[in-house]
């Protein structure tokens, strides 16, 4: 008797949270996405289309999803509040959960990413609003560049010069001189981060890999392909020493 009627109350308490469950998930409302041509794909909120380019993929541009972090637009301040799902799946616990982006009060873009875990990392897609245009960094656009040093995001400086941000820009545009030299090794050389932030959303922000040898007196920069390195201009070099001589 007693093992029977542990039975029904297990019986009944999963039955409980798999009810609170399906009822949790059905307040998300599904939203229509499709793939449309030219690699183009639409997500559409509420009568309001939201886009992102998967032509794009690989060219330095803005690639609309994160890429480990570097060389794409990313979320500054994380996501917001998940709004909806979509995409294959979705009414039945898969496809996408559909956020808003911490910070864009006016809903300009969204950020989605798989309700469900899958090998090779999780891909988070930001779309952009159909009346909304976003491209690489430009001098008119980054409002000021941080400077982190490795993963220490405490251990960091901000410029909002002018004149350091569109030589910096210069440069990452084709502009810089190629360097060569063993930059991944770790003798003398240190590992930091360009953060640039966005002028018009400052939600978002790009981050650029370079390393420097404060005791050679140079700094180089990684460029979007991952594979050339270009030096970073005289002006950048006496800021980032100083930096590290003070930061030593």
């Amino acid at each position: 008797m007693i093992k029977k009627r542990y039975v029904c109350m297990l019986a009944a308490f999963c039955a409980f949270f798999l009810l609170a469950g399906c009822q949790g998930e059905a307040r998300f409302p599904v939203y229509p996405m499709e793939d449309l041509e030219g690699h183009r794909e639409v997500l559409s909120i509420d009568g309001v289309q939201y886009q992102r380019d998967l032509a794009k993929y690989g060219d330095g541009q803005a690639c609309y999803y994160s890429d480990d972090d570097h060389y794409v637009w990313t979320l500054a301040r994380g996501r917001g509040e998940q709004i909806g799902v979509c995409g294959e799946g979705a009414e039945g616990g898969g496809g996408l959960a559909v956020y808003e982006v911490a910070g864009d009060e006016e809903r300009r873009f969204l950020y989605t990413q798989p309700r469900k875990y899958s090998f090779g990392g999780v891909e988070g897609r930001l779309w952009m609003r159909e009346d909304v245009s976003l491209g690489s960094p430009e001098a008119e656009t980054v409002s000021a560049v941080t400077v982190v040093y490795g993963e220490e995001e405490s251990a960091s400086i901000q410029t909002d010069d002018p004149a350091l941000i569109a030589a910096l820009l210069e440069a990452y545009s084709g502009g810089g001189e190629q360097a060569e030299g063993p930059f991944l090794e770790r003798d003398g050389w240190s590992g930091i981060s360009l953060i640039l932030h966005h002028k018009d959303y400052p939600f978002l922000q790009y981050r650029i890999k370079y390393r420097c040898h404060p005791v050679q007196g140079r700094a180089v920069f990684c460029q979007s392909d991952k594979r050339t390195w270009s030096a970073l201009p005289e002006e950048w070099v006496g800021f980032l020493t100083d930096w590290q001589d003070v930061r030593q």
